[in-house]
């Protein structure tokens, strides 16, 4: 080693050699750290972006209810018959008159039975009175009749999800819908 005026010895090329070696990268550790940062952060980004799976299935079960409806009335007018439309705690489902007695409709994927997802629920009015059960156990009898004539009962339905988001469907006794998509 050689000593320099000041009096130090000259130790740099030994030290920087070392030095070199100790900051030449990262750590596994600082690795990991990093990769687990940025998994938490898309992950939080993708949850933000998804939004409420809950929320989403209420506005499709909404906009189903809207088109079923709808073509209940039509195919009422287009067949000749009449369709009858009931709802009971957590499902609904539309009839058929056939013989004068109300019944499922037969193999129809299109109308049959629907049960609403957990925390789902429907409230349907009638003529301005709350219809509980809509069904009878005994004797299929819808609350809500679309005629072949275009006619219907008036009815209001109230799709909800814990009580909170709410869908409304109103129709007319000529079958004009109005369907409010806006969260009560």
């Amino acid at each position: 080693m050689q000593r320099l005026e000041t009096g130090v010895s000259d130790t740099s090329t030994v030290n920087s050699s070392r030095a070199c070696r100790c900051e030449s990268g990262f750590t596994l550790i600082e690795i990991m750290v990093v990769v687990v940062i940025i998994g938490v952060m898309l992950s939080l980004a993708s949850l933000s972006l998804s939004g409420d799976r809950r929320e989403d299935l209420l506005r499709e079960e909404a906009r189903r209810l809207h088109a079923l409806i709808g073509l209940a009335r039509d195919d009422a007018i287009v067949n000749l018959h009449s369709v009858g439309f009931s709802v009971s705690e957590n499902s609904y489902r539309f009839l058929l008159k056939k013989k004068g007695l109300w019944q499922p409709f037969a193999a129809d994927q299109v109308f049959k039975q629907r049960s609403l997802s957990h925390g789902m629920g429907l409230n349907l009015e009638v003529e301005g009175v709350e219809v509980v059960d809509g069904v009878k156990t005994v004797k299929l009898l819808p609350a809500v009749v679309f005629w072949s004539s275009g006619e219907v009962t008036p009815f209001s339905l109230l799709l909800e999800l814990d009580g909170k988001q709410r869908y409304r469907l109103v129709v007319n006794a000529v079958g004009e819908m109005s369907f409010d998509t806006s969260t009560i």
